[in-house]
């Protein structure tokens, strides 16, 4: 008899699409965020580099229908991540962060009788240290609550592991 721990994600299998991009300012990109989702189909889709602060509200944005959005704003020029997730979905913020190390957003995902999935979008300033980049996503991770959900990582690292300052870091 077997005895290991088997996690059902769902009764009945679902199509969870999930898109990521970089998009280095939102604000003349709607036309393109919309024709991702609908040609890939996206149940959720994460974007980094929005650009967007405080000042600008979300009735102003172009947001896709029957879509919820979940944004975090850098209180300066660049940086901001935007998650969009279909309101088939029952979709929350748990957390979300800002150091000058990391952006960071965290919501879960629920559909019908399925147990939560985080999703995580992460961005990495460029000119940040890379040790303290993952010294704090690593204390976001040991700390993260409902660990025995499913995570799904994503977003832009900014690191080229081409170049060799950056591949001598052991991740």
């Amino acid at each position: 008899m077997n005895n290991d721990k088997q996690v059902c994600l769902c009764k009945n299998s679902i199509d969870l699409n999930i898109g990521f991009l970089n998009i280095n300012h939102i604000f003349n990109k709607f036309v393109y965020i919309h024709t991702f989702i609908e040609f890939y189909k996206l149940s959720i889709f994460c974007i980094c580099e929005t650009w967007l602060d405080k000042n600008i509200f979300n009735s102003s944005l172009d947001i896709p229908q029957n879509f919820k959005c979940f944004r975090i704003d850098r209180p300066s020029n660049g940086g901001g991540i935007i998650i969009f997730v279909h309101r088939n979905y029952v979709s929350e913020m748990i957390n979300c962060f800002i150091t000058s190390n990391i952006e960071l957003l965290n919501i879960t995902v629920k559909y019908n009788f399925c147990i939560p999935i985080h999703i995580i979008t992460i961005y990495r300033p460029p000119n940040c240290s890379i040790v303290n980049f993952f010294d704090e996503l690593y204390n976001f991770l040991c700390n993260l609550n409902y660990i025995d959900y499913p995570i799904i990582l994503n977003g832009d690292f900014n690191i080229n592991l081409l170049d060799d300052s950056s591949s001598k870091f052991k991740i």
